[in-house]
């Protein structure tokens, strides 16, 4: 649907948003319902970041993972080696098995078979012991994983789990923290969240080229979503009372934006129309991906991850002993339209209308 730019400035704004929804274009915060938690599901030990595996939600914490339906049920709780501070950080799925990766300073990547709820192999990526933190990312590719991990002064590893070999070591990526995937120009990119830069690394090659964040603040977490690229802060000392999200343009790596978002972000998550956030201060925030303003506010509804499940999303509260491992995940709707009741829009051609869901 096309409006004439000279009878958009007859129509009221309301109608003019009502009719951009319709034709399949972004609508205003002033017609936006903010989501809320449709499940809560206790899980004690629960933190760092989770999985989805097309039906399941899956979070470790300490010595445990849980096993949660669609939804919202608690399938499942399965005992795991302790690996000390919440073991079990980043998880992967490949369609068959969910990879683990741990705290340990060994750097212990887990194959996790769902089926049996054992773990069926395990790999050592950092032998020498060397750095701190474990695997701070996996992610899929389809064929191979990439995962993070301080050794050597940070290091973002492929690897092909049909050898059991490490294809690529991309070095000098500082503490890297997150990972995710982009696409830009026909080509695939890695990207990698590091203590003040981010890099972009070109998934045949290895080659890569890194990006300085405003005041060297250690980029936390990075998504895109394909044309931007958006990485969460967790710097203090400047003076401020919050984080940031640093909005770069992806192809050419330019800082476009810096937004205000919550307190000691730990995860950023795209939901291909809104950027999310969770931090330190347990509130879960919703940005408008072009402006940056905060959206929503969800108080005391996540921490640790975000993880958009095509249509719903779960958010992770960290159990952790300050707070008697009282570990919760929520099942939260989506963005959705509302259109007044007192309004209701009939097209020519149509009976009646109804607003078309995101």
């Amino acid at each position: 649907m096309t409006i004439h730019s000279g009878y958009k400035k007859q129509l009221p704004a309301l109608i003019i948003a009502v009719l951009g929804l319709m034709a399949g274009t972004e609508y205003s915060s002033a017609v936006i319902s903010c989501p809320v938690p449709i499940t809560t599901v206790a899980a004690p030990y629960a933190a760092n970041y989770g999985c989805w595996d097309g039906n399941n939600f899956w979070i470790g914490g300490k010595n445990n993972l849980y096993k949660i339906a669609g939804s919202g049920k608690l399938l499942n709780t399965y005992s795991l080696p302790d690996y000390g501070y919440g073991s079990t950080l980043q998880m992967a799925w490949d369609g068959a098995y969910l990879w683990i990766g741990n705290y340990d300073v060994s750097g212990t990547l887990n194959k996790f078979d769902t089926a049996t709820g054992k773990i069926i192999r395990s790999y050592i990526f950092n032998p020498a012991n060397s750095g701190s933190g474990g695997i701070q990312g996996v992610i899929w590719d389809g064929a191979r994983l990439w995962c993070g991990l301080p050794a050597s002064g940070g290091i973002v590893l492929c690897f092909n789990p049909s050898t059991g070999r490490i294809n690529m070591t991309i070095t000098a990526q500082t503490n890297v923290n997150g990972l995710t995937f982009a696409g830009s120009g026909g080509q695939e990119y890695v990207l990698a969240a590091c203590s003040g830069f981010w890099s972009k690394i070109n998934t045949a090659t290895g080659v890569y080229t890194t990006y300085k964040t405003p005041n060297s603040y250690t980029a936390y977490r990075i998504v895109s979503d394909g044309a931007f690229v958006f990485v969460s802060d967790y710097t203090f000392g400047h003076g401020e009372t919050f984080n940031r999200i640093f909005k770069y343009d992806l192809s050419t790596g330019a800082l476009v934006d810096t937004w205000a978002s919550g307190v000691g972000l730990n995860t950023i998550m795209y939901d291909g129309n809104y950027i999310w956030t969770a931090g330190d201060d347990l509130n879960v925030n919703i940005h408008d991906k072009k402006t940056g303003k905060i959206l929503c506010t969800l108080a005391g509804a996540g921490q640790s991850d975000l993880v958009f499940d095509g249509s719903s999303v779960w958010s992770v509260s960290a159990g952790t002993e300050g707070n008697g491992y009282s570990g919760m995940v929520r099942k939260i709707s989506m963005m959705k339209p509302v259109i007044p009741p007192a309004i209701t829009p009939v097209l020519a051609g149509s009976r009646t209308s109804t607003p078309v869901p995101q």
